[in-house]
């Protein structure tokens, strides 16, 4: 029998075996983080209830449920306030695991909700949580709050350079066909890969700017980034749409 499948079936003794005593707050923790690993999300949100009940639990209980639930974030965010009502505060990693649940289930409104919650109590947040939100804002098609949201991230974290959320708002104006603002973005990073540059083509391809599509490829080769079947066919795409003839040389 595979590995993982054994795992799963040592869960429920795990947990009879964790209520069996009275272990510390710790020990229980860990069983919850277990139950997280192997996606026992019912187990794992039983344990944390139980630890409230007896007025146990910390933020790591808590946040490897939510975890657990992975795209749930209805039950994430019941579960959040059971924490709240039990005196548990929330740290930078629960916000996450709650963050990550509602971008996993595309609930946007939740999450921007939660990242303007941590803001007026000054919780202290991480680029993963931004990321995770304009995420959200991408696969809703929102680019103002996407932009918004990146903004925000430049102004709190100034030393962080990741490309992913800067990728997943220019996704968002693709979708929007905000092609300027793609190409801003594209501007502004000073790290560019390969999908952030085919999510610029491709915003430039909806709205039938083939030039702009051409020069970004020729910009890929300079900056030494290596374009890619998605990256031809949609300057391909451009000039078909344009009627005019894709040529093999950068155009400046």
């Amino acid at each position: 029998m595979p590995r993982s499948e054994t795992a799963l079936l040592r869960v429920p003794k795990v947990v009879c075996f964790a209520f069996s005593f009275a272990f510390s707050e710790l020990v229980q923790g860990s069983v919850v983080s277990s139950l997280e690993k192997c996606t026992q999300w019912q187990e794992a949100v039983e344990v944390v209830s139980n630890m409230a009940s007896g007025r146990l639990g910390d933020a790591f209980a808590y946040s490897a449920a939510i975890g657990a639930l992975q795209g749930r974030w209805r039950h994430a965010l019941v579960l959040f306030e059971e924490m709240c009502g039990s005196e548990v505060k929330a740290d930078v990693i629960c916000f996450s695991a709650l963050v990550t649940s509602c971008e996993k289930g595309h609930a946007m409104h939740p999450a921007l909700n939660l990242l303007k919650s941590m803001r007026s109590q000054q919780c202290q947040f991480d680029i993963i949580i931004c990321n995770a939100v304009i995420s959200c804002c991408e696969k809703r098609g929102d680019w103002p709050s996407a932009l918004e949201i990146l903004e925000m991230r430049r102004c709190m974290l100034p030393h962080s350079h990741d490309v992913v959320g800067c990728s997943a708002a220019v996704s968002a104006c693709e979708k929007a066909k905000e092609w300027r603002c793609a190409l801003q973005l594209l501007s502004e990073q000073d790290t560019r890969d390969t999908i952030i540059c085919n999510s610029a083509i491709s915003a430039c391809e909806k709205c039938i700017e083939w030039r702009w599509s051409l020069r970004i490829v020729a910009l890929m080769k300079e900056i030494q980034v290596q374009p890619d079947a998605v990256s031809c066919n949609a300057a391909i795409s451009a000039c078909e749409k344009e009627e005019r003839p894709a040529t093999p040389f950068p155009v400046r």
